[in-house]
């Protein structure tokens, strides 16, 4: 099993009554588990994503990474992991892949993205993706449960398709229980935070997950844009 003792203590003492205590305790005692020296780090709780919630999403980087202006829309979002996907390529290409009207990426709808850095123009009518962009970040999902590990579980492996990293925040419960959990959450790549009164631990670390759709893009740049800085 693949684990860790990384561990952040928290201030609370009393057993947790409800999942939303549980989960504002999480969101005070989680940070160090993702704070480094010279990261930078945001979150966002509760954000809807389609027909998804996550509990928590945070992304953290090192070094510079550019931020749009303003939080993407879906289709800014689509133009932005077409070119993540396929690298450099004709600007009218590119309109093909998105389904787009030819010329809609050069009648200044999307000039905003060019603007802000995150496509970079070249020779021949090249477009690529910003250099500074979404490579340098690391997109975190949390989904906190007091109990039902492998409804929790389906809901975090959702949040892979555009999260680099799920993570199911729970209690451990009984002892006798734990290593079935623990051999429930291994297979999956999802990470596993105990929360406990005392503070947050994390017991199963996750893989990195890379293969994801628009929505990592759309994500990241309200985590960018909107994001809270934890402890600023």
């Amino acid at each position: 099993m693949r684990t860790t003792d990384q561990t952040a203590t928290g201030r609370g003492s009393q057993p947790f009554r409800t999942e939303a205590s549980m989960v504002e305790h999480l969101l005070e005692a989680v940070w160090p588990l993702f704070r480094r020296r010279g990261t930078q780090l945001r979150f966002l709780s509760e954000v809807p994503i389609g027909g998804e919630r996550p509990d928590l999403l945070l992304a953290h980087w090192s070094g510079k990474l550019r931020a749009p202006s303003a939080p993407l829309s879906a289709q800014e979002s689509t133009i932005l992991a077409v070119l993540r996907g396929s690298g450099s390529t004709r600007i009218d290409v590119l309109e093909r892949r998105c389904y787009l009207a030819p010329g809609s990426l050069r009648d200044g709808r999307f000039d905003v993205l060019f603007a802000d850095g995150l496509i970079d123009r070249g020779r021949g009518g090249a477009v690529s993706l910003g250099s500074n962009w979404a490579s340098k970040a690391v997109v975190v999902a949390i989904e906190a449960k007091l109990s039902k590990l492998h409804r929790a579980l389906d809901q975090a492996r959702s949040y892979t398709r555009y999260a680099n990293r799920a993570y199911v925040a729970m209690p451990l419960g009984r002892e006798d229980r734990r290593q079935a959990w623990f051999d429930a959450v291994e297979p999956s790549g999802i990470g596993y935070i105990h929360v406990s009164a005392s503070g947050v631990r994390e017991t199963v670390a996750p893989i990195d997950f890379m293969l994801h759709d628009w929505r990592r893009e759309y994500v990241l740049s309200r985590l960018l844009t909107t994001g809270e800085n934890p402890g600023a």
